[in-house]
């Protein structure tokens, strides 16, 4: 079973990698609205899914995003509401230097494909084998 659920599972990561690849390498680049990310809180759903959200303002003050993490990736969260450098990308936010969601995104995407090639490679020439040997039977 694990033949046939391995590619749908690996297909859906490999679409939320591919999301997350172009405003995670524009901030990796420096591009994206320039400001400030302040942390406003802590929210915890359980023992182990707690988020540092916070407010990110652009540097000319023209945007403004509420209850917004920043993609810090192992930064953790900081002390006494304070403030970090930030980029925007839409409702995504980074450190200033890009931080290295870019490197996460983009290995998630060349693992996702490689293994759905090595998948094709084995399970999937065993699925068209199959199919071709109902064909067969069926005609006959």
């Amino acid at each position: 079973m694990w033949r046939w659920l391995a590619p749908v599972w690996i297909c859906v990561v490999l679409v939320v990698s591919i999301r997350n690849v172009g405003p995670s390498w524009s901030a990796h680049l420096g591009e994206g609205v320039k400001g400030t990310w302040t942390q406003t809180g802590y929210p915890c759903a359980g023992r182990h899914s707690c988020v540092c959200k916070g407010e990110f303002v652009s540097a000319d003050g023209a945007e403004r995003l509420s209850d917004v993490p920043v993609h810090r990736y192992g930064g953790g969260c900081l002390v006494g509401g304070g403030s970090v450098p930030a980029l925007a990308e839409g409702r995504i936010v980074y450190p200033a230097d890009g931080g290295p969601a870019w490197f996460a995104s983009s290995a998630g995407v060349a693992l996702c494909a490689a293994l759905l090639l090595l998948w094709g490679w084995t399970d999937g020439r065993r699925l068209v084998r199959w199919v071709r040997w109902v064909r067969l039977t069926v005609r006959r």
